[in-house]
């Protein structure tokens, strides 16, 4: 009877050291571990206004890197009906210095886009509408020095504002090296048109990366840790598959750009039985990357899933497969760690009953690696969790933010966020603000286990950005 037990003792051992061990490292897909009630988080500090009182934010950007230089972007309800573009920036160790206009006040600054290089460039992009003409304006600085405004395009050159918001992309890359990527007009059809900002700070001309008739749309850009760039869309047979009944399959193709090349043929990723829209990208050190969209039924039909394609190191991306079961997945966001592992989050909703959605959604997480796939999701939020918004660092780790309302129906609510690591630790729910009209929660993530989040704020009939620095993990 002892020897059984002894037998059946270590057996358990076995097994508890075998699920350590893939609790751990790159290949892991086991579940996220909450960290313990001892190790607590400081107290959150106050947040504090970093846009100007008089102004009426309509939309901001933020980036940033590692080492703590920042830009912030924002767009203002301006007079004369028009939106004037701001900036605020910093270097590491500093704070933000004195807003600047990048825009006059007879014009609209619109898609803006920043973003922050590990050596220090910062880069930023918007379109400029003026007396019904169209033109793509940039800034830039090294470290250093100071920003200089630059016209890339004229009315004449493609830079169709039919998607406002959703039809450009900005990426740089750890030398400096930048991608604009948009969406233009050429030859009667929409085509993704792609720019490139060299470390001397000279911009290519544009390359018409997508031929044919076929639609596309929502460009979205990055950089992996070799130089290479990877750029992915959407399209589909249709220039406005929304528009029109009955739905149209839409499908995710991308083109990948050598250190100092150019973008090469396109192809498809995902699976041409499935409709797959709204692509996210993310990209790690040594050079994998993982494709992620969301596969519906088509418009306005209920059931969407989350679909996604890897590439390793050196390689092409892999077979388009699905990561949650029939339902509802959307907004899907994911972070690469240096060796593989992957960390992706979705918003999700369940059904009430036989028929009918919940319309209370929460935000959900699951992890794995470019190897061994994803393993089952763990629960971030509680219900009525909405605008979740994800920072990633070179780790692989992650910081989600998101509002949480309230049951009732009301504008008030909450700015949340968690910290959720590649190694499998979860830390706590962290409550950003007091209850208020939020919209639009944004963060950067750095090394030392702090966040800076930001997010609007309605007060006195006007949005102001709020902002704080907070240390996201014990």
């Amino acid at each position: 009877m002892r020897k059984r037990l002894r037998v059946l003792a270590t057996v358990v051992l076995v097994v508890a050291v075998v699920a350590a061990v893939q609790s751990n490292g790159g290949g892991s897909s086991a579940r996220f571990r909450p960290v313990t009630a001892a190790r607590s988080l400081p107290p959150v500090p106050k947040p504090y206004f970093v846009s100007p009182a008089k102004q009426d934010v309509e939309s901001f950007e933020l980036a940033g890197n590692a080492r703590g230089d920042a830009v912030l972007l924002w767009t203002e309800y301006a007079r004369f009906g028009h939106t004037r573009l701001w900036m605020r920036a910093k270097r590491a160790g500093g704070s933000f210095g004195r807003p600047r206009a990048l825009s006059g006040v007879h014009m609209d600054g619109v898609e803006p886009h920043a973003a922050v290089g590990d050596d220090g460039t910062e880069v930023v992009t918007w379109r400029e509408l003026d007396r019904g003409k169209t033109s793509q304006k940039v800034a830039s600085r090294r470290a250093g020095g100071s920003f200089a405004i630059k016209t890339l395009s004229s009315s004449r050159t493609p830079a169709s504002t039919i998607y406002l918001g959703d039809a450009s992309q900005l990426a740089i890359s750890r030398d400096g090296t930048a991608l604009l990527v948009s969406v233009g007009f050429v030859g009667g059809a929409s085509q993704v048109v792609a720019r490139a900002r060299s470390t001397n700070g000279r911009w290519s001309r544009p390359q018409v990366v997508t031929t044919g008739r076929r639609g596309v749309r929502y460009p979205t850009v990055a950089f992996d840790g070799t130089g290479t760039a990877i750029l992915a869309w959407e399209g589909g047979k249709r220039e406005f598959p929304d528009n029109a009944a009955p739905p149209v399959k839409q499908e995710i193709r991308v083109a990948v750009r050598p250190p100092g090349g150019r973008f090469g043929k396109p192809r498809r990723v995902s699976n041409p039985q499935q409709d797959a829209r709204d692509a996210a990208l993310a990209a790690n050190a040594r050079g994998d990357a993982a494709l992620l969209w969301n596969s519906t039924h088509g418009r306005n039909l209920p059931g969407s899933r989350v679909g996604m394609a890897v590439r390793r190191a050196g390689k092409g991306f892999g077979a388009p497969h699905l990561l949650t079961p029939p339902g509802e997945a959307w907004l899907t966001q994911g972070a690469l760690g240096p060796e593989g592992s992957l960390v992706v989050v979705w918003s999700e909703d369940r059904k009430k009953g036989k028929r009918f959605w919940c319309g209370c959604p929460r935000l959900v997480a699951a992890r794995g690696s470019v190897d061994s796939g994803v393993g089952p999701s763990n629960v971030l939020s509680s219900r009525a969790a909405e605008w979740p918004s994800l920072a990633s660092d070179a780790a692989g780790d992650v910081f989600a933010t998101w509002l949480l309302y309230p049951t009732g129906g009301s504008g008030v609510n909450r700015v949340q966020g968690r910290f959720a690591s590649a190694d499998g630790s979860l830390g706590p729910v962290i409550q950003l603000s007091p209850p208020h009209d939020h919209a639009d929660p944004k963060a950067l993530l750095y090394p030392d286990r702090t966040a800076f989040a930001a997010w609007t704020r309605l007060r006195h009939g006007r949005s102001r950005i709020e902002a704080v620095h907070i240390r996201v993990r014990p």
